[in-house]
């Protein structure tokens, strides 16, 4: 997950914006995130070579303003001349802010908790239709239920990202979050219109088809297209 969110410094269509995590869990699963954080990109992230820049300082304040709308777990530091903004992990307990009904192409990534099925979709729901959802669970009533009742383009189970890379597998949005697909043959399908035709043998021309409509015409119409 790490990975995919940071990877060009959450500046990529596909990133998660947001962690949904079972409360069960929440304590060790920040904490393991944290871990990975740090041994990734290390106690200073500016100084990593790996840790990329936000793409120009319009966008970098951009990312800033979020840094506000929730409790800080983990980052909060930035360097708007530099375009520099920390992995920032975020505790978010109110829906209705912008973090979490906007794009944040940056890395401050915001965390709500869940406990039921019914939370998950209600949350989802606020933004339907994501263009990518993640799915991290072994748990098959979770994957099943999320795969059958939430509306997204794309996803993977317990990876990020990868699909996309995936040249069989057709990449698109749905509703909000895009149309058509592409990748491979699906990309010729999208861009391509096909054309339906029907070619009958004058010899096939039954007469069935045509008024007048007797009683047994009917009959045999009905019987035909059942």
């Amino acid at each position: 997950m790490v990975w995919g969110k940071f990877f060009s410094n959450g500046q990529t269509c596909i990133a998660p914006d947001f962690l949904l995590v079972h409360e069960e869990i929440y304590d060790n699963f920040i904490e393991a995130v944290k871990k990975r954080i740090l041994e990734v990109y290390g106690a200073d992230p500016k100084t990593s070579p790996i840790y990329a820049r936000i793409i120009n300082v319009t966008r970098c304040k951009k990312v800033v303003e979020y840094i506000s709308q929730g409790e800080i777990l983990y980052g909060g530091k930035f360097d708007i001349e530099e375009r520099y903004v920390e992995p920032t992990l975020i505790r978010v307990r109110d829906l209705t802010l912008p973090i979490m009904n906007e794009e944040i192409f940056g890395p401050v990534w915001p965390v709500v908790t869940w406990k039921t099925y019914e939370d998950l979709q209600k949350i989802i729901r606020q933004n339907r239709y994501p263009l990518s959802c993640y799915i991290f669970s072994n748990n098959r009533k979770t994957k099943d239920f999320l795969i059958q009742n939430i509306e997204f383009g794309n996803g993977c189970i317990n990876d990020n990202l990868v699909h996309f890379a995936n040249s069989s597998l057709p990449f698109g949005g749905i509703q909000n979050s895009g149309f058509g697909r592409y990748h491979g043959r699906f990309s010729f399908e999208t861009f391509s219109h096909s054309k339906s035709m029907v070619t009958t043998l004058s010899w096939l021309d039954h007469s069935l088809k045509y008024a007048p409509y007797t009683k047994l015409k009917k009959m045999i119409s009905k019987w035909f297209l059942q």
